[in-house]
This record gives C-alpha cells, structure tokens and sequence, in this order.
C-alpha cells in the first residue's frame, strides 16, 4: 500500500469504508453534524451529506458503486445496474416494459422497475452544490425532492400525487471495464430505439 493510499485511508470513516473501496475517488469533509462525500461519480456538482446522529445510509452506500460515465449505481451484490429515470403514474407502459439482451456470450435482463431503498436513500443525502451542471446532477433532482417531500412547497407535494419513482435496471453484469460498459449501453439504448 502506497503512503498516499495510507492517507486516504486514515481519513476515511470506519463507517465508510467499504463504500470508498467500491469507489475510492470520493474525498470527505467532516462537520460537527456530517460526513460530507464531495465528489460523488467524480461529480462536484453534488455532495452527499451523511448525518453523524443517523447512519442508517451507510449500509446502503456500502453495497453500491457509483459508476463515473454513467447517471447509475451499481448493485455489487445483485451485479445490477440503476440507471436512475424519473417518476411516473401506476398506469404507465414503463412498469411493464422488460427484454433480454444477449451480450458476450451472456443473457442480460433489462427492465424498469421500482427505484431501489439505496437510491432513495442517496437522493435523500444528495444537495446540490451548483445550478447547473453537465450531469443534471445525475438526475436526483426529483428524487432527492421526493425522499424530502415533507419539507417541499404545495406545488411540489402536487407533482407527486399518483407517481411512483422508476428505475431502468440492468443485470447481472459483473463489472467489465469502464469502455466495455460504455459499448454495451450505446448497444443497449440502440436496441432500445427499436422496441
């Protein structure tokens, strides 16, 4: 282990380790009240603030990459892919779009799907550190909004009423290199113009 590897180490909360070897880009910031990740996806336009009095995000943070190319996370266990979409009503042909996809040798499920209790529990964290940003802020914007609903303004909780936060998911994928998994999503979203 290198000195600088070391370093990080030494800064990194025993609370967060395994998030940071998942993604050991991120740099910390701590405040009386928070563990703050600066650069989520090697993105500065976002930070996650984890409350110190309420770690329960840390388990869910644990069992995720967040993929740099990619407005995603990866589930290390399921070996999934989030890509985080948007919020749609019950009635909507999202829930019930689903194909395979054979890729290499393998057979890929693709699906939309229910978002998942670690991507909510990101967008719960996630504060906007600019107005604007290339990534759209990785599309939690909405998110983040709905996992804090009860301190938004009416028009917002209005939005909300009869839709449902929708995930496009991807898996299993072991975690090929990052211009395999550019490739096989330009791939992806090919097939997916024709369906």
């Amino acid at each position: 282990m290198s000195s600088e590897e070391r370093q990080i180490e030494a800064i990194v909360p025993d609370e967060v380790a395994a998030c940071h070897k998942f993604n050991p880009y991120m740099k910390y910031e701590f405040t009386e009240e928070h563990i703050v990740i600066c650069n989520p996806w090697m993105d500065t336009s976002i930070n996650l603030r984890i409350p110190k009095k309420d770690l329960s995000v840390i388990s869910s943070l644990n069992s995720i990459i967040l993929p740099p190319v990619f407005s995603a996370i990866y589930h290390v266990k399921e070996k999934t892919f989030e890509f985080i979409f948007t919020f749609v009503e019950e009635e909507s042909h999202y829930w019930q779009r689903k194909f395979e996809f054979l890729w290499q040798g393998e057979t890929i499920t693709c699906k939309y799907g229910p978002s998942s209790k670690e991507l909510l529990d990101l967008a719960n964290i996630a504060r906007r550190k600019e107005s604007e940003s290339d990534s759209n802020h990785r599309n939690l914007r909405l998110f983040s909004d709905f996992t804090n609903l009860s301190n938004q303004p009416d028009f917002v909780k209005e939005y909300f009423v009869g839709k449902k936060p929708i995930s496009f998911y991807v898996g299993p994928l072991s975690p090929p290199s990052q211009d395999a998994v550019i490739e096989f999503a330009r791939n992806v979203n090919f097939y997916m113009s024709y369906i």
